[in-house]
């Protein structure tokens, strides 16, 4: 694994926030630090304003450690959806266009039971995906573009990039803020729309 805040990795992040860009967190361990107790970890003041930053300039998900069975289940029977369930995601498809209103309405109604999901359209090529867990080498396991992860912390993984701890998280995000600052390094032209939200919930 190649570290991703190295000087060698800055062509690539140039690259991928000039991509339509999806940013995936784990929290524990990546956007909060990790710790025994049951509750967990809140994110520190600095990570949450980081992170809020980023959201406004990428399309951005926490993106829970459970599979998404309940949606599976409202969708189905619902015309022209093709629900696929990847672990760490969930994506719905709709192929046809003589059920795409009805589709749509299937799919932002089983959303809205979802308790603090938010929904990306299409339009998206790639999705930058830190974790620290087992749960996250399902993510990792996909084959870049499609996915390009980031384990933070030590230890073997899927991933084809490593921050070296929780407290890097924060650098990270700064550079890719960074990149796409108002008159920054790229051009955003073209871009998906930074008001796009990705399915996942709220720590």
């Amino acid at each position: 694994m190649k570290d991703i805040l190295s000087p060698r990795a800055g062509p690539f992040l140039r690259e991928l926030a000039r991509s339509r860009l999806l940013l995936a967190f784990d929290h524990d361990g990546v956007l909060a630090p990790l710790v025994t107790a049951p509750g967990g970890a809140g994110m520190r003041p600095a990570t949450r304003r980081l992170r809020a930053r980023a959201a406004r300039r990428y399309p951005a998900a926490v993106v829970p450690g459970r599979a998404w069975r309940e949606m599976g289940r409202r969708l189905a029977g619902a015309p022209g959806v093709e629900v696929k369930d990847k672990q760490s995601t969930l994506s719905v498809r709709n192929g046809v266009e003589r059920t795409r209103r009805r589709a749509e309405e299937a799919v932002l109604g089983a959303v809205a039971t979802l308790g603090g999901a938010r929904l990306v359209r299409g339009a998206l090529s790639t999705a930058l995906h830190l974790g620290d867990a087992v749960t996250d080498e399902d993510a990792f396991a996909i084959v870049p573009p499609a996915v390009v992860g980031v384990r933070v912390g030590p230890g073997r993984s899927l991933a084809g990039w490593r921050l070296a701890g929780q407290q890097d998280v924060d650098r990270l995000l700064q550079r890719l803020v960074e990149l796409r600052r108002p008159g920054g390094l790229v051009d955003q032209a073209g871009l998906a729309p930074p008001a796009c939200r990705a399915a996942g919930r709220r720590p």
